[in-house]
């Protein structure tokens, strides 16, 4: 099955942040890091497991929602804001920022982005999102948020 659920976190006052140029000691570009923004649509693929054990229905339920996240990904991205902070998460430099009718190419260009750890910018982003959950407090959420759907 599959859901889409919209996401922001454009309420979150540090966004999502990654260490980025982290330098050597004592350079001036130590400690800073990449400031994100987004508001995207997640398209979460999920199946429902009933519980064959007697008992397990009876104690908890029918069965439960699995996410397949290798399937699940943020199909469309509405807004997106990258900022370079210091390292008391003050501005340096104003990186990116789209909007609906930005160039969707400069969007890719910028999830392409390289950080410290090799990983894509764009990876990055997705993997947090997994892990703060819908509202930016656990992953547990994302599976509460699909049975809140299923209702309406």
């Amino acid at each position: 099955m599959t859901k889409k659920i919209d996401y922001c976190n454009g309420l979150n006052s540090e966004g999502i942040q990654f260490y980025y140029n982290t330098g050597r000691r004592g350079s001036r570009n130590a400690g800073q890091r990449l400031q994100v923004y987004i508001s995207c649509t997640i398209q979460l693929e999920y199946e429902f497991k009933p519980y064959t054990d007697r008992e397990d229905r009876r104690i908890y339920g029918d069965g439960e929602i699995v996410i397949n996240w290798k399937e699940s990904a943020m199909e469309e991205i509405n807004c997106l804001t990258v900022d370079l902070i210091d390292l008391e998460g003050n501005l340096v430099y104003d990186l990116f920022e789209s909007s609906d009718v930005y160039n969707k190419a400069k969007t890719e260009r910028i999830l392409n982005w390289p950080l410290d750890d090799g990983q894509r910018l764009g990876d990055a982003i997705w993997e947090k999102i997994r892990e703060l959950g819908p509202n930016q407090d656990e992953m547990d959420c994302w599976v509460e948020t699909i049975e809140e759907l299923e209702k309406v």
